[in-house]
């Protein structure tokens, strides 16, 4: 026990900033120690044998009891599981009955088209995670809240939302079906739902999809945790046509399943199922998922694939395992790629372009951030390094760029870099592993808990608007979004939709 603590506290003062890398080792440390001392306990402790087996069949009657009355329910974000009781509420239970109903007086076939103020894809229209034009009430707190619109249960899973008109689009795991819903945005009411029968578990990582709908030109795309592509009449929920990522390039899924959401690029579906062989990233023609070309021999990992023109050049960026490469859109051509490698090849975050063409990014597991500089050459591009630090970590939590500085979740607390230095301007509270979305006059933060903070977006210090409950305290991991005047957060309990602006009279 004295060596365990001592190796605890070694640890402890080497990772104190490092949330996830403690929990790893503080869940090899105690194990280690609990299993050593069960071994003295059998082979060297001098008892009696009935005293050992005494002892022994204590431990297991207790652990069993234990076992009978509670359950792990998945982990948080820095690993910690989340242990609740067995006669709980299950999500999915609820959600298993929740009705399809058609929207009343709706045209039969409807063509919806993308308007101002709609949110087409994942973390919105050029996945930066800004509500542009939006201004929340600073007023909101524990005891003036936002109202409530609605809630209902959603089942399990991490996808995020996109909003077209009155119509909101995500996917989520009921039981064995993975699916894909059309909701109504002012009521919640699904107005069509697909399912495909197929389920991804993971412990850690929690079950079901992960990728967000991507909306264009009437139609919608979405990727499932197990490699389905999918291609639907967005008014109808009518497929148009589908096909499995992985299959296609001959891939295993990764550990914590598919989660990059599909990026359309001039009438192409970019992803990244990982295949070797020249099948790690994939186009597939938009109009009938036919395979238009397909590169690489990296392994996937969990970021969406973002389109960026950069010195002039239009590109796709792909932060797969080995790091992050810049792809010829029409070809699949790399242009260049920066190696970013951690231990548990988890690269989740979206890079930033900043105003110079350089570019941020960012992983987790004790690696840290980068600036790297791009300069156009043939055969490939240059790419150097401005900076490295391991002191601001994106997990898979990602970042948001304002005047020359970004904010993001460091682990699990919120903080602030200068993009210049690469040295981070403050630290706040502990958010856990959630997700930020800017507006016009705050940093909306969805802790990791279910709350909602609000924050200035500040360089000169941290501070801390207000914080209140918006949803069940249950993992929350999906991005919040904002449009047409609504709030919309998600979590493996609950989907709830909150008043953000007073609607026109």
């Amino acid at each position: 026990m004295l060596l365990a603590g001592v190796a605890q506290t070694a640890l402890y003062l080497t990772y104190s900033e490092d949330r996830t890398m403690l929990i790893m080792t503080t869940l090899f440390v105690w194990p280690a120690t609990i299993f050593s001392l069960l071994l003295w306990w059998v082979f060297g402790s001098g008892f009696t044998w009935r005293s050992r087996l005494i002892g022994l069949g204590s431990l297991l009657f207790v652990s069993g009891l234990v076992a009978s009355v509670a359950t792990i329910e998945g982990f948080n974000g820095d690993m910690v599981p989340r242990v609740v009781w067995r006669w709980a509420p299950k999500a999915e239970a609820a959600a298993r009955n929740v009705p399809v109903t058609p929207q009343e007086g709706a045209v039969a076939t409807p063509v919806l088209t993308a308007g101002p103020g709609d949110w087409v894809q994942f973390r919105g229209p050029d996945r930066a995670g800004v509500a542009t034009g939006v201004t929340v009430p600073l007023s909101w707190s524990e005891t003036t809240p936002p109202q409530k619109l609605w809630g209902k249960p959603i089942g399990v899973g991490w996808s995020s939302f996109a909003v077209i008109g009155d119509r909101i689009f995500t996917q989520t795991q009921v039981e064995q079906e993975e699916q894909v819903l059309c909701l109504e945005l002012a009521t919640g009411n699904v107005l069509w739902k697909h399912a495909d029968q197929t389920r991804f578990s993971e412990a850690m990582g929690g079950d079901g999809p992960r990728a967000t709908p991507t909306f264009l030109e009437g139609k919608l795309y979405t990727l499932g945790a197990t490699g389905i592509l999918n291609s639907f009449d967005a008014a109808t929920g009518k497929v148009l046509w589908s096909t499995n990522i992985l299959k296609d390039a001959d891939a295993t899924n990764i550990p914590w399943a598919m989660a990059g959401s599909p990026l359309i690029e001039d009438g192409l579906i970019i992803v990244n199922p990982g295949g070797k062989d020249g099948h790690s990233i994939a186009a597939y023609r938009a109009t009938d998922g036919l395979l238009m070309w397909s590169v690489g021999d990296y392994e996937a990992s969990y970021t969406a694939p973002r389109v960026e023109t950069i010195h002039g050049v239009r590109q796709v960026l792909v932060f797969h395992a080995a790091g992050l490469s810049g792809l010829d859109p029409k070809t699949g051509k790399e242009l260049w790629m920066f190696p970013w490698v951690n231990q548990p090849k988890v690269n989740a975050c979206q890079p930033i372009l900043l105003p110079d063409q350089s570019l941020f990014l960012s992983c987790g597991y004790s690696v840290g951030s980068a600036r790297i500089e791009l300069t156009p050459a043939e055969p490939t591009w240059q790419v150097k390094s401005i900076w490295k630090t391991n002191k601001f970590r994106l997990k898979f939590n990602d970042g948001i760029l304002k005047d020359g500085y970004i904010y993001g979740l460091d682990e699990n607390r919120l903080a602030c870099l200068d993009i210049a230095s690469g040295k981070i301007k403050w630290k706040g509270t502990p958010y856990g592993y959630g997700q930020i979305l800017l507006t016009e006059n705050c940093l909306l933060v969805s802790c990791e808990n279910g709350e909602l903070a609000l924050v200035e977006p500040t360089p000169e210090k941290f501070v801390e608007i207000t914080k209140f409950r918006v949803l069940p305290d249950a993992t929350t991991w999906a991005h919040p979004v904002i449009a047409h005047g609504k709030l919309l957060v998600r979590n493996n309990q609950e989907l709830a939709c909150y008043q953000v602006e007073t609607p026109p009279q």
